[in-house]
């Protein structure tokens, strides 16, 4: 294609010493020594014959001709794009980020090819089509000429507040952030591995084991290395377990020399963060976390929560007209988590699923962070007075606000010694009627 496009055949490298076929006489093929241009094949301009021999015998020749376009040019007025356009291109090097700055400028003024072409398009098109490197700018206008305009002050190396360079690396130390995830992580089999070779790891489950044992009365341990065929028990024994373990696992990395800076964690795993990050005594956090499950028993098998693959605001508009549903968890822009009603979470996973959505339910049997909890609000907080929470070991300042199962801790605790979670609050915004149970003394648990 490019020796068609470019009307030159480029010279073969490293021939020294032609093969004797190719010598003397007048040879039917010839090696090409030097680049040669090619002759037109009359009007319809080059004709190139391209032949594969394969060894076990597969052979093919391809005929490949120049394009020559007859179409009449026709003249289109420069299409027009509804607000600022955003440009954001990249490079290897910060002079060639400053050359293809005045490249895109000039193919979008007057006289470039882009002036034809949409806006948008040539700004989705540089977004999405290009590969990226560590050099970056972006550049922002309305039309064509303001684009250009911003980009020629660029590629001048003027400030404007239209447009900016930047570095896509890390031009500093990097933090280590352990994040503990919430409930549905668990796993048959998780922990055993670890249990058998890491001494940091088994002395310090076994420590959260007689913690836990002191607040529910069942072992963790025992829960982990039971021969069973899948991972049996309610939020108030998978709960203090992952917990358990997130706490484990972070000692066998404490061990290994992998040092925390940062510890964050949404819902549940905010109680491993305060306990791995020091705002919590090992004791305090076993207190939360069994006691907050224990309180979520009460309204067990009334609820369910499912992941699925929308935004925020997508996730809130499909269930705007489902009251027993909301938007528990932002997980991440497109990742959002609902909680409510069993069957209607169902019908709604159906209909979602229907439209192509992805859907996963949480292996969780309560709608947490949803109404549903509501009955229970009052209780936690009563149940928590004697904590004694600290300043973290690492950070200044602060202490571990309240746990919440409404409302993800996070947002109470604020600029705790947690430290600030990356993901968005969780928010709840469906105020329909509660299915949940009504609060009463639940069976202890069978673990």
């Amino acid at each position: 294609m490019l020796i068609a496009r470019h009307g030159v055949i480029p010279a073969s490298l490293h021939v020294s010493y032609p093969h004797p076929l190719l010598t003397g006489g007048r040879p039917g093929v010839s090696v090409v020594t030097e680049n040669t241009p090619l002759a037109k094949a009359g009007p319809q301009g080059l004709l190139l014959g391209v032949s594969s021999f394969g060894l076990s015998g597969t052979n093919a020749h391809v005929v490949v001709g120049a394009f020559k376009d007859e179409r009449e040019p026709v003249e289109q007025p420069a299409p027009t794009s509804k607000g600022a356009c955003l440009l954001a291109l990249s490079t290897r090097s910060a002079a060639a980020l400053r050359r293809l700055a005045a490249s895109y400028a000039d193919h979008l003024g007057p006289d470039g090819g882009g002036r034809t072409q949409s806006l948008r398009d040539i700004c989705a098109t540089a977004a999405t089509r290009r590969d990226t490197g560590p050099h970056r700018l972006w550049a922002i206008g309305a039309s064509h000429d303001e684009l250009a305009s911003v980009l020629r002050a660029l590629a001048a190396g003027e400030r404007t507040s239209d447009g900016g360079f930047g570095e896509a690396r890390f031009t500093g130390p990097r933090r280590r952030v352990f994040d503990f995830s919430g409930q549905g992580s668990q796993w048959l089999g998780m922990g055993r591995g670890l249990l058998a070779g890491n001494e940091a790891f088994r002395t310090t489950l076994r420590a959260c084991d007689r913690a836990v044992r002191g607040e529910l009365g069942g072992s963790v341990e025992e829960l982990l290395t039971r021969d069973t065929d899948r991972f049996s028990g309610g939020v108030e024994i998978v709960q203090p377990t992952l917990w358990a373990v997130q706490v484990a696992l972070a000692a066998a990395w404490r061990d290994l020399g992998v040092l925390p800076e940062v510890c964050v964690g949404p819902s549940m795993g905010e109680v491993a963060a305060a306990c791995v990050s020091g705002a919590l005594s090992l004791r305090d956090a076993a207190a939360v976390i069994c006691r907050r499950s224990r309180l979520l028993r009460r309204v067990a098998g009334g609820g369910a929560m499912l992941v699925v693959e929308l935004s925020a605001d997508r996730a809130r508009a499909a269930v705007a007209r489902i009251p027993s549903v909301c938007v528990a968890a932002e997980n991440s822009p497109t990742c959002t988590v609902l909680a409510g009603d069993p069957e209607a979470l169902s019908d709604l996973s159906a209909r979602l699923e229907a439209d192509g959505v992805l859907c996963r339910p949480v292996d969780v049997d309560v709608a947490a962070h949803s109404p549903q909890m509501r009955p229970l609000d009052g209780e936690l907080p009563a149940d928590l007075a004697e904590l004694s929470p600290r300043s973290s070991r690492r950070w200044p300042g602060g202490g571990y606000g309240p746990t919440s199962i409404r409302r993800t801790g996070a947002r109470r605790a604020g600029r705790s010694a947690v430290a600030r979670p990356r993901r968005a609050p969780t928010r709840c915004r469906g105020p329909g009627p509660s299915r949940a149970r009504s609060p009463r003394a639940p069976a202890p648990p069978t673990w």
